[in-house]
């Protein structure tokens, strides 16, 4: 059996998934219920967080309208704010890997702006056991280049998907403090803004791993008191039923 990973606040809870193939896992994630989404940051970057229905931010000239969730009710808002360095945000990690998997990321974004340098990529860390940032992957690694997001006035609702993916090499796994393999959102804004902040919209994260004994880690939502008394109780139940 596979699993997917997931964190309320220290206390963990792991779903199964099935296996996409005889060699391989795939997990997808939509920032629904008011979920988090994500480990850790770099930057100047604000984790607004999940949002459903409309919402209009600016691409740093122009309004973005974003009009509903690409998949599901929600989706997820983040911020350059202030403007300035390369901010991004670790909005999943891999656990269980071995040198030479592969590691396939997709993601939609929102990009109908009308500033051409208005743009998102993946990007690939070390991360420790909390999703943290350790090191950057070996050079080299990426196996599609610095894919950016490119704009388009003809997609729907402004939701356009990119991807990259990631061959973990044994240096990468090295580190003591590591633990797995970060897969982090950059973002860009336009030189030319003239707003103090620029916004960007995310939605419908797959992750693909071509080793079906790894473990993908998802932020989930926080819950509330009455679950996590329920989580206390289930536990002492499994507790009883061991002894």
């Amino acid at each position: 059996m596979n699993f997917v990973n997931t964190t309320f606040l220290g206390v963990a809870a792991t779903l199964s998934v099935a296996a996409t193939s005889s060699a391989a896992i795939t997990a997808t994630y939509g920032w629904e219920n008011n979920a988090p989404g994500y480990f850790d940051t770099y930057g100047k970057i604000k984790v607004v967080g999940a949002k459903t229905g409309e919402f209009t931010g600016t691409d740093g000239t122009n309004p973005l309208t974003v009009t509903q969730a690409s998949e599901g009710e929600s989706y997820l808002h983040l911020q350059e704010s202030p403007i300035g360095g390369t901010p991004n945000a670790t909005v999943a990690y891999v656990t269980n890997l071995n040198a030479n998997d592969n590691i396939s990321v997709s993601v939609d974004g929102i990009d109908f702006s009308s500033t051409d340098d208005y743009r998102f990529r993946f990007w690939f860390c070390e991360v420790d056991a909390e999703g943290k940032y350790v090191d950057s992957v070996a050079s080299g690694a990426i196996e599609n280049g610095l894919i950016y997001s490119e704009g388009s006035d003809d997609i729907d609702n402004g939701w356009v998907s990119f991807s990259n993916s990631v061959t973990v090499l044994a240096s990468d796994l090295s580190n003591e403090e590591t633990v797995g393999i970060g897969i982090k959102i950059r973002i860009y804004s336009p030189a030319s803004n003239t707003e103090d902040h620029v916004d960007f919209f995310f939605d419908n994260l797959s992750v693909t791993v071509s080793n079906d004994n790894a473990v993908i880690n998802f932020p989930t939502a926080i819950p509330e008191p009455a679950s996590l008394a329920l989580l206390g109780l289930g536990g002492l139940s499994l507790l009883r039923r061991r002894k």
